[in-house]
């Protein structure tokens, strides 16, 4: 009998971690590579979640690519039906508690400068935000309603625009220095906003959580444009405007096992109108925004040693408002509306311990954000082009490590990458950023009270450009834009109490 040769034995530490790393250096080396690993990955993470119930219809003789087949589609039609479902069983409340919002805004009430302003206008003008479950708190009782009521008063704020032209630049008439105030503004703003989100438990498994909130705000402005000293005639604009919305939010999480959640919501956005403190003639104002989110997925931990996260998302935009520059006014931008987009995608996370004190971690997300037919930005028709700084896809990958060498300190490392896919400066898409990665080390000691670590951000010196703003005739690419930083490294220690 033959002798068998020698064999070689691979350390587990690198069969965890080396293989991911590998997966990593190709996907930064070979863009197609890149792109081709990308797909494989999020069709071998829904193949991995959905494989046992193929399993289960195996057993009962039924072949398998008739099981994938009825598996794939009962996932796709059930996420269908919940929302339907949720809608149907959810429009009683909605009613009551749009009926509520509405009853409020109607009434008069002297709450204005009352509560903190800068903490309610981020209420009111980032709803949008509250469309993912993850920050929708899900109550074990079988009912519970909460009104919270936030008034905010912002009033007086001006601005001077002021554009100051040396002689014989406006005119070779104009022997003398002029000022433009384009225009000198004060704007005022008021509004209300009222919420209201309630959560139905069944058998401890299914959670239905149905909100409402309304808004109402009302703007004021008082533009004016004029020379100084006076080689034109003033122009101003002085107008004042209500906005008021009522947005329904539905919600459905359903726990399949103690350690899987399946979940889908769906929400409406609005962002209020109002006016621009700077802007070209005709622009002063801008409408308000609609959105409909919509999310649903996956959440998995398996024994605190591997969690997976799955979800899928589309939000669709009415009258979308975007920043748009002022031709007229180099580096000057203004707030307008689109007709509308869309933006749909895939996000998926992955967090794993594979051994004490050695955490890995990664994550991918897939974009696909458009303009919709008959959008215009800046009178530019953009239907069909990119969002503008919306990348097509982001990953991300690290290796955390903390070895306890004695009682008082323990040793740390770090390494991530991050990377970004291209993505567009403007909405008219003349110009992009190209996809880039950025490496990331951190290392160093901890103990009870001081510590100390070394750190590198970029450790790669990659060279991009994460902002750029269109800059007409002034600048020889039509765009001023900032480096991104360098390769920088340091030290860093401290003390705790």
């Amino acid at each position: 009998m033959a002798e068998r040769g020698p064999t070689i034995q691979i350390p587990r530490w690198i069969q965890l971690v080396g293989l991911p790393v590998l997966a990593v250096v190709a996907l930064l080396l070979a863009r197609p590579l890149g792109h081709a690993l990308f797909l494989f990955l999020t069709a071998g993470v829904i193949a991995f979640l959905l494989n046992p119930l193929v399993r289960r219809l195996q057993g009962l003789h039924v072949p398998r690519g008739l099981a994938v087949a009825i598996v794939y589609l009962v996932f796709a039609a059930a996420m269908i039906v919940a929302i339907g479902a949720l809608a149907t069983v959810a429009v009683d409340q909605v009613r009551s508690a749009s009926n509520r919002v509405e009853s409020y805004l109607t009434e008069e009430h002297g709450q204005s400068g009352q509560t903190d302003a800068e903490r309610d206008v981020d209420r009111l003008q980032h709803w949008l935000d509250t469309h993912g479950l993850e920050r929708i708190r899900i109550k074990r009782q079988a009912t519970d309603w909460v009104d919270n009521l936030g008034a905010k008063d912002i009033s007086n704020y001006t601005q001077d625009a002021v554009n100051n032209y040396s002689p014989f630049v406006l005119s070779q008439f104009l022997a003398f220095p002029v000022s433009q105030h384009s225009p000198e503004s004060a704007l005022d703003d008021r509004g209300v906003g009222i919420y209201g989100q309630t959560t139905w438990t069944f058998s401890r498994s299914l959670d239905v959580i149905v909100g409402a909130r309304g808004d109402r705000e009302h703007k004021k402005a008082d533009l004016r444009t004029f020379y100084s000293p006076v080689i034109a005639p003033p122009t101003g604009v002085n107008a004042e405007r209500s906005f008021g919305d009522v947005s329904p939010q539905f919600a459905l999480a359903y726990r399949v096992a103690p350690a899987a959640t399946v979940y889908a919501s769906a929400s409406r956005g609005f962002r209020a109108g109002g006016f621009n403190s700077a802007s070209p003639l005709g622009a002063e104002a801008f409408g308000e925004e609609h959105n409909w989110n919509y999310e649903g997925g996956v959440k998995t931990s398996f024994r605190d040693r591997l969690s997976l996260t799955a979800a899928a998302f589309r939000i669709d935009w009415r009258d979308l408002q975007v920043n748009v520059p002022n031709p007229l006014v180099p580096a000057q931008f203004f707030i307008a509306n689109a007709a509308g987009a869309t933006s749909q995608g895939l996000e998926l996370e992955a967090t794993a311990r594979p051994a004490p004190g050695l955490d890995v971690f990664g994550g991918l997300g897939y974009t696909h954000a458009r303009f919709q037919a008959g959008s215009t930005s800046n009178g530019v028709n953009v239907g069909g082009n990119t969002l503008a700084n919306a990348p097509n896809h982001t990953a991300d990958f690290g290796v955390q490590y903390a070895r306890t060498v004695s009682a008082a300190a323990t040793l740390t490392a770090r390494a991530d990458v991050v990377r970004y896919g291209e993505y567009q400066y403007d909405d008219a898409n003349t110009a992009a950023q190209s996809a880039y990665s950025l490496a990331n080390l951190r290392g160093g000691i901890r103990g009870r009270r001081v510590f100390g670590e070394a750190w590198m951000r970029n450790a790669f010196d990659t060279r991009y450009v994460p902002i750029a703003f269109a800059y007409p005739g002034l600048a020889p690419s039509g765009f001023v834009g900032e480096s991104g930083a360098p390769r920088t490294f340091g030290v860093r220690a401290g003390v705790t109490f």
